[in-house]
């Protein structure tokens, strides 16, 4: 199966360049002092087409073929080019597109890797129709905006418009917009839960409530809502999975710049990673690599506007490569740790969750923030739902240990089939043998059906004991054993069995069945056994940490007093902030862009254009300005005009490449001086 990846689920407005300088819309703006520049409004890159590096026309190839394999593209395309007559038409078709277009996204086989040279030209061709759907949807929104009468109806499709193409990326205006559906008393939102089918009418009603509760969320969130609350709040009320994502066309980096980028699980251990199309590039070592970024002018980049680093902890590979180590993403956790991303407020971030807490932390990824990535936690608080609360903080019960030596003197009377386990063990008198603890667990797998866990064990424990577990005044023979497993997912492995007095384990007895057939508490992963004491008496804890639920079992004079199973273990978690920098508008402030220099919305001729859609030419389009503007400060009048004569000339060539990535690359090489 071919390797493509599009996700359905992307648009947001394209506006401005903030804190930008015009490098030229004509040559006049180049002698404007950097001192004048505006405040301009974000112009988001995800509406941009991006420039192809290597051969157009064997894009233009892929591209034609990824639209005859994909239906949806070409519902976008023909919207597109859609006119219409009058505001009834402009309602009816805008928000018919949106409604269709906000659906599961198609996803087949994740992203192609860059390794091979045959996935390039699909990538391209990938993020193109990413675009291209998000420009559909933009104009699907701006031609509601045109309309003289809205109702609910269109404030819900203008809140769906955004919230299909990034989630709560565009926080502020989709909080206006529902703002105004709810003022206009709407309560239909079919269209935002008929996304996807349902198995039953259940399931079905449980989504349509839980974006109710998101829909209702959003208009009363307060202004200062940052990202961690958010994730906490939506975790509490059911509704975080409709705002995550674990694939997309992401910003992840929060530079202004979008990739395919997906969460993906590698190795026994199931491990979580983060990884974009750029990031495979660089890692892989190989030619494909420049079509996807110039190193030279990345790494000029980072040492130029990146300075609160230890150099001491970059690694080379041959040449300068500062780019890798500041947006490769191997961010590997604990095995059962899952990672999603979160838009919100103009930012991506990042969430880890575990199988057992739930909620985890919040990272925010720049390269103005390497090493700095922790942007939140959830401090977890254990609730113990136990009479006696922590299991762990009450006394043990006395147990006697029998050394290996003696064990021989409990075999006298064993039968054929235990002493059958041992036959092939170097001792040939058996009366003489001390136990070997491999063929013993052998037996105890294939008694009770516990299922062994073999390889990667790094310690590992097997002990005998006596304790009157039954509370009769004899001491009954019990036998615990601990590994720490290494091998697939990890972790500790225990079980406490009771025994007969020949080792057999007892499951003819009342408390033998209760203790060791629980198959739900002994020799799993992550399960804890202990036996304690209460008032006097010998009691047993069986406790499954990941599932949070246990068994307390109480045995007097050979008698069953009670056997309670319940949910030992909750969990309540409060979000804390971490982030040491500012915090501007409930994000991080300073974050590292890739824009030009100049108006990004004024491009205008086609070289202006190709430095728009291209990284590394807009990095380079920035280091050449400013570099211009720090070198004009130093000079008097006639060296100014020198340097703008300069920079005149440089332009001009710039132009004279006719959008020609490469010729303009060459160029901007030339001038910041990297051969």
């Amino acid at each position: 199966m071919r390797n493509i990846f599009i996700i359905i689920l992307t648009a947001l407005i394209i506006t401005g360049c903030k804190n930008s300088k015009e490098i030229k819309q004509s040559q006049n703006n180049i002698g404007q002092n950097k001192k004048e520049e505006t405040e301009k409004e974000f112009f988001d890159m995800k509406y941009v087409y991006k420039g192809i590096r290597a051969d157009k026309s064997k894009f233009d190839e892929e591209l034609k073929e990824e639209r005859e394999h994909l239906e949806e593209t070409k519902i976008n395309l023909d919207f597109l080019n859609r006119k219409f007559a009058n505001d009834d038409e402009r309602k009816k078709y805008s928000i018919e597109f949106i409604s269709n277009a906000y659906h599961e996204p198609i996803r087949h086989n994740g992203i192609p890797h860059l390794y091979e040279n045959e996935y390039y030209y699909i990538v391209q061709a990938i993020e193109y129709l990413y675009v291209e759907r998000n420009l559909a949807l933009k104009k699907a929104r701006e031609e509601l905006l045109k309309l003289n009468k809205k109702d609910a109806d269109v404030y819900l499709a203008l809140f769906l418009s955004h919230f299909a193409t990034d989630s709560l990326y565009r926080f502020e205006e989709i909080k206006k917009y529902l703002t105004e559906w709810k003022k206009s008393g709407g309560t239909n939102i079919v269209m935002m839960v008929l996304t996807k089918s349902y198995d039953d009418e259940d399931s079905y009603n449980e989504r349509y409530s839980n974006n109710m509760k998101l829909i209702n969320y959003i208009i009363e969130a307060p202004d200062s809502l940052r990202a961690e609350k958010l994730i906490y709040d939506a975790y509490k009320y059911g509704f975080l999975d409709i705002i995550s994502k674990d694939y997309g066309y992401l910003d992840v980096h929060n530079e202004n710049n979008y990739s395919l980028s997906e969460v993906f699980y590698s190795g026994s251990a199931y491990s979580s990673s983060i990884d974009t199309i750029e990031n495979s590039a660089m890692y892989g070592n190989n030619n494909l690599s420049n079509n996807i970024y110039n190193a030279d002018i990345m790494n000029k980049f980072i040492r130029t506007y990146i300075h609160n680093f230890n150099r001491k902890d970059i690694h080379y590979d041959g040449k300068e490569s500062y780019y890798k180590n500041f947006y490769l993403m191997y961010y590997s956790y604990d095995s059962e740790n899952e990672l999603y991303f979160l838009e919100f407020k103009k930012n991506t971030f990042v969430y880890s969750s575990d199988y057992t807490y739930g909620i985890d932390e919040v990272l925010y990824f720049n390269p103005n923030f390497m090493g700095n990535n922790q942007y939140a936690i959830f401090e977890i608080q254990t609730n113990y739902n136990f009479r006696l609360g922590n299991i762990y903080k009450l006394p043990e019960a006395y147990k006697n240990y029998i050394s290996e030596n003696d064990l021989k003197d409990y075999f006298k009377n064993s039968n054929n089939n235990l002493q059958d386990y041992f036959k092939y063990s170097k001792s040939e008198n058996f009366d003489d043998l001390i136990i070997a603890k491999y063929e013993y667990i052998d037996y105890i797998e294939d008694t009770i059906n516990f299922t062994r866990f073999i390889g990667g064990i790094t310690e590992e424990e097997l002990n005998f004991f006596l304790c009157d577990i039954n509370n009769d005044g004899k001491e009954e023979l019990m036998v615990y054993y601990n590994h720490i497993h290494t091998g697939g997912r990890g972790g500790e492995v225990k079980f406490t069995l009771l025994l007969k007095d020949n080792l057999e384990i007892d499951l003819d007895s009342e408390i033998g069945r209760v203790i060791n057939s629980n198959n739900d508490f002994q020799g799993h992963l992550g399960v804890q056994q202990r036996i304690y004491t209460e008032n006097g008496k010998n009691k047993m804890f069986l406790f499954h940490k990941s599932r949070g639920n246990a068994m307390d079992i109480f045995f007097d004079n050979n008698e069953m007093k009670s056997v309670d199973y319940f949910q030992y273990m909750t969990y309540s978690r409060k979000p804390k902030l971490l982030w040491k920098g500012s915090i501007l508008n409930g994000v991080p402030e300073g974050a590292l862009k890739t824009d030009a220099s100049f108006d990004m919305s004024k491009a205008e001729n086609a070289s202006d254009k190709a430095i728009v859609s291209d990284r590394t030419l807009r990095m380079a389009d920035k280091l050449i300005s400013d570099a211009y503007f720090a070198a004009k400060e130093t000079l008097d009048k006639e060296g100014q005009e020198e340097l703008l004569k300069k920079r005149r000339a440089e332009i001009k060539a710039i132009q004279e490449a006719k959008g020609d990535i490469k010729a303009i690359e060459t160029e901007m090489l030339n001038i910041l001086g990297i051969q």
